[in-house]
């Protein structure tokens, strides 16, 4: 995937992040995982699975798409 692309989703998930008031170890105990693979996902330089992500968009009470739109958008944008 474009790392362009990738940073787009890292940025929406950490847009998201803030907007619920919680630290990236807050974030990670929710979906079980650790803060530095929350880290990476959000500067871009870790892609996660689709489970992952469906767990990170349940523990942000949204839904997957709020990060992919913004993904897709720059991917788009790029190609």
């Amino acid at each position: 995937m474009n790392t362009d692309a990738c940073k787009a989703l890292g940025e929406a998930i950490a847009h998201y992040r803030n907007d619920a008031g919680i630290t990236q170890e807050e974030l990670a105990d929710r979906v079980d995982l650790n803060a530095r693979s929350i880290q990476r996902i959000e500067a871009g330089a870790e892609q996660p699975r689709y489970d992952t992500l469906f767990k990170i968009a349940r523990a942000l009470n949204t839904t997957p798409d709020q990060f992919i739109r913004p993904m897709w958008e720059r991917w788009v944008e790029l190609n």
